[in-house]
């Protein structure tokens, strides 16, 4: 049987945020941006997701269609059936609202996900920072969804079947490279007495020219195949993690060049 849609699946989110994660700030933040420009939408925000028979927080509600919950990975499930718990005893039909949550590690039925494919710092961000931030859109009918998004961000569609793999490609590509330069800056640190700033310039050439070239960004002796040079740099690096590391990458980026390096 086809699912009826009500009306409120065929009209812009109109959200509360609730929580007061790095997330739900940012996104505070930058909706409030978007108001300044007279191009914002209505929004509420209630930050205390401990306090969820606070009469005021479904006063916020009464005012929008959606809510967002916006608090770590571990609480989501349970902050979500708490206020759906309390929306009906605030005479609230919870059927008549969407409930979304930006954790793209976690399914919760009867939740939708919209994720930011974005890291956050502590600092907020200009407002071109905020409007390039693209937003997964995760869910049974995430095109539905995706029209409804009340922002003008760039937006694209994951299967929920693909989510866990979606994230685990963002850790990847966000997290992971942040690991090894941390590692290898306090290598280098502890080994060459080095200032980790110096390696800032590489490190901002190399990301960059990865948005430009992606794969063709490659240099070094990886790139050229130069069996000579990657042997003396395993040979540097001895016995220590990092040397796995680089027979890791070796494996992963260039197989033809790797067989004589495997551990």
């Amino acid at each position: 049987m086809k699912k009826a849609v009500n009306s409120a699946e065929k009209t812009p989110l109109v959200p509360i945020l609730v929580g007061k994660s790095k997330l739900a700030r940012h996104l505070s933040h930058y909706f409030d941006l978007l108001d300044a420009k007279k191009i914002g939408f209505k929004y509420q925000h209630f930050d205390n997701a401990r306090d969820l028979q606070n009469p005021d927080l479904y006063q916020k509600i009464r005012e929008v269609n959606t809510v967002w919950i916006l608090t770590n990975d571990q609480s989501i499930e349970t902050v979500y059936s708490k206020i759906k718990i309390e929306m009906m005893n605030a005479d609230l039909n919870s059927d008549h609202y969407t409930f979304i949550h930006s954790s793209a590690a976690s399914n919760i039925p009867g939740m939708q996900t919209i994720h930011p494919l974005m890291t956050f710092a502590d600092n907020f961000y200009n407002f071109e920072q905020y409007q390039d931030i693209p937003f997964a859109v995760i869910a049974e009918e995430a095109e539905s969804l995706s029209h409804r998004l009340p922002f003008p961000n760039p937006h694209f569609v994951i299967s929920p079947e693909h989510q866990a793999l979606y994230h685990a490609y963002a850790v990847l590509m966000s997290n992971i490279p942040i690991l090894l330069w941390s590692i290898t800056s306090q290598a280098a640190q502890e080994k060459l007495s080095l200032d980790p700033h110096l390696f800032d310039p590489i490190l901002k050439q190399s990301v960059e020219n990865f948005i430009q070239n992606q794969g063709n960004a490659l240099t070094g002796p990886i790139a050229r195949k130069d069996h000579a040079t990657i042997e003396k740099n395993l040979t540097a690096l001895g016995n220590t993690p990092l040397s796995g590391i680089y027979k890791t990458f070796l494996s992963a980026l260039n197989k033809e060049i790797t067989d004589d390096y495997r551990s």
